[in-house]
């Protein structure tokens, strides 16, 4: 049997196919953009589930439409990360959380979406090129759990080798927060929507050559592989 690189199949590192949260529409590539499913890969599903006491059932439908011709270039999902272990403390109002990643090849912005959970009250994406400058690309100052928005550039944005996505999202841990499970808690990462998460999510546009491996610092790709 050949042997492949993790690195390159995992979920966790841009092989991402799709998504859905609420206020998520079908994403619709355009001319010359694909989602690359390389011969032999096994499709990974993963629902998100909330108990409430009650027997139910999950029914959901997956579609996807496979280009008539080779896509020129691919998309690859990834996002900018906290680069220590997040905690919001208990009774916090508006608690700051940084996360970055350095891209390492060229690239074409194609798409970004802020993510947290129930306690997250607003997130700001920029990037910063290799001459210093820096550009605010998205701005959400009321983020809103319930309907998570893809932002898409109206103009193309050329992401050189050596830009670094910035993402800053603010945390609402307090009584005022009408979504807050508990304000008493101290909030870590966690897949569960009482716990958190902070992640600048974007999408690039780069040549089939081109694996998430290649654009990613070494430390970016340690925390793909070991969210926490």
């Amino acid at each position: 049997m050949e042997k492949r690189d993790p690195r390159d199949f995992s979920p966790r590192i841009g092989a991402r196919i799709a998504g859905y949260v609420p206020g998520t529409p079908a994403e619709i590539l355009p001319p010359g953009l694909g989602r690359l499913i390389p011969a032999g890969s096994d499709l990974w599903i993963e629902l998100h589930h909330i108990t409430n006491g009650k027997p139910a059932e999950s029914r959901f439908r997956l579609g996807m439409v496979f280009a008539r011709q080779k896509p020129s270039r691919k998309v690859l999902t990834l996002g900018a990360f906290p680069r220590t272990r997040m905690e919001i403390p208990p009774m916090t109002p508006a608690h700051p959380v940084n996360g970055s990643v350095t891209l390492h090849a060229d690239s074409e912005l194609a798409a970004l979406y802020p993510h947290m959970h129930l306690r997250g009250k607003a997130m700001e994406i920029s990037a910063e090129y290799p001459d210093g400058r820096r550009e605010l690309l998205v701005n959400v100052p009321r983020y809103d759990f319930n309907w998570q928005i893809k932002y898409e550039p109206t103009v193309p944005r050329t992401l050189p080798r050596g830009t670094t996505i910035h993402a800053r999202g603010v945390f609402d841990n307090s009584p005022n927060n009408k979504y807050n499970p508990d304000p008493k808690a101290t909030v870590r990462w966690g897949r569960q929507s009482w716990e958190e998460m902070m992640i600048g999510y974007f999408e690039v546009a780069v040549p089939a050559s081109i694996q998430a491996r290649d654009l990613l610092e070494p430390w970016s790709l340690r925390r793909w592989l070991t969210r926490r």
